[in-house]
């Protein structure tokens, strides 16, 4: 039976049988594969913990008829400063649901692997949870090719925000035009394709897209957004990416209700 090496992180985890897991793993070399571990319920089983969702381990796998078998595991990061947090444990689980959706088995795509464990350590480190993972879904979106222009008007494109623009002018994120919308042309109460955004939020969403995958420690200089700029950035995002995928994520109904 052919195996071979993969560095990966559990997205996702059901109990097979009386015993086993099997397990969806985000791998560097060979993108998202799912594997089975047999007796890894067992108290005495060397691979249980890197079973574990959210667990990064380097892993053996034999390949199988169906499904890859995970013969041993070394556990390189547990993240374990998210367990003891609910707040960013969801988050975790809310950044490997949406990973899920963006990619399709053994379709390797290192440059993924890196975003999802630069933001885990974020998640970890920053003081709220949040700015990790805003900074994560811009990354993703542009890595998937959905990014959106955050610097100048999707309809007449204009600098976003212009420098005559005021403080409490309004701005949106259009999901359709894939971009900023300025104040001379936003409609976000009687248009469902306008997400509406302040000023702050906009500056907060370009701050965060300054920064690519390489410049991950450049994020937790970032400060925490006031509670209303938090908002606004989250369910514009929230509604672009639901446009993008068709689909509403089962981790968003109770991490928002952690948030409310």
């Amino acid at each position: 039976m052919p195996q071979y090496n993969a560095t990966g992180i559990v997205l996702r985890r059901i109990a097979f049988g009386e015993t086993d897991n099997i397990i969806t793993l985000y791998t560097r070399e060979r993108g998202r594969v799912s594997a089975i571990a047999k007796g890894a319920r067992r108290a005495s089983s060397r691979t249980s913990g890197a079973c574990e969702i959210l667990t990064c381990a380097r892993y053996n796998l034999a390949v199988g008829k169906s499904l890859d078998v995970v013969t041993q595991a070394e556990v390189k990061n547990a993240f374990p400063a998210l367990r003891k947090d609910l707040t960013r444990l969801a988050s975790g689980q809310y950044l490997a649901e949406l990973l899920d959706k963006f990619v399709v088995d053994e379709d390797p795509h290192p440059e993924l692997f890196t975003l999802l464990r630069a933001s885990l350590l974020l998640l970890e480190r920053m003081p709220e949870p949040q700015t990790a993972a805003r900074w994560f879904e811009l990354r993703l979106l542009d890595l998937a090719g959905y990014g959106p222009d955050l610097t100048t008007c999707s309809i007449c494109g204009e600098t976003v925000p212009a420098q005559g623009d005021l403080p409490d002018d309004e701005y949106a994120l259009s999901v359709k035009q894939g971009g900023a919308v300025c104040p001379r042309h936003v409609i976000p109460h009687s248009s469902d394709d306008h997400a509406p955004l302040s000023v702050d939020a906009i500056d907060y969403l370009q701050h965060l897209n300054a920064h690519t995958v390489s410049q991950v420690r450049a994020v937790l200089a970032i400060a925490p957004p006031m509670p209303r700029t938090a908002m606004l950035a989250r369910i514009a995002l929230r509604r672009y990416i639901r446009w993008r995928i068709d689909s509403d994520l089962r981790s968003t109904v109770f991490l928002d209700s952690l948030n409310a």
